[in-house]
């Protein structure tokens, strides 16, 4: 990863990279089908850890425990594959694609809440659409090829 511009008041905030994944091939962002598999983890609840949003706290950070900011990955439980903020944290951008329909405009996929979100939000089955240029609170996992 190299920073090539930074913003916020701090300076903190990455707003461009470029981003290099060594070894070349074997990695991609993951299909709307492989994030869903990801999260879910052999579970058929809503969450990856049963039905009840008051366990959401030891899985995630999102509106009712964030103090309005992102946390470092892994400070919370992982899912039964072992991948962490699989709930809230960050928005993660999907594989797909889609046209906005009234103007034809591009929008991504993004999955599993994030920071800002409320508890119903950070689920296996909550989907948004967003323009591939929005930044706030949305970030990205890679998926490996086998």
């Amino acid at each position: 990863l190299k920073v090539t511009k930074r913003g916020g008041g701090d300076s903190k905030h990455i707003d461009e990279a470029e981003v290099k994944i060594l070894s070349g091939s074997g990695y991609h962002v993951p299909t709307d089908a492989e994030w869903t598999w990801g999260c879910a983890a052999g579970a058929k609840t809503k969450h990856h850890f049963g039905d009840k949003d008051e366990d959401l706290p030891e899985y995630a950070w999102f509106v009712g425990n964030s103090d309005g900011q992102t946390h470092g990955v892994g400070e919370k439980r992982p899912n039964g594959f072992g991948l962490y903020d699989m709930h809230g944290n960050v928005w993660e951008w999907n594989e797909e694609m889609l046209s906005k329909a009234a103007t034809g405009a591009p929008e991504r996929v993004s999955r599993g809440g994030a920071w800002n979100a409320s508890a119903g939000n950070c689920a296996v089955s909550p989907r948004t659409r967003n323009g591939p240029a929005t930044r706030y609170s949305y970030g990205l996992r890679l998926a490996r090829v086998p």
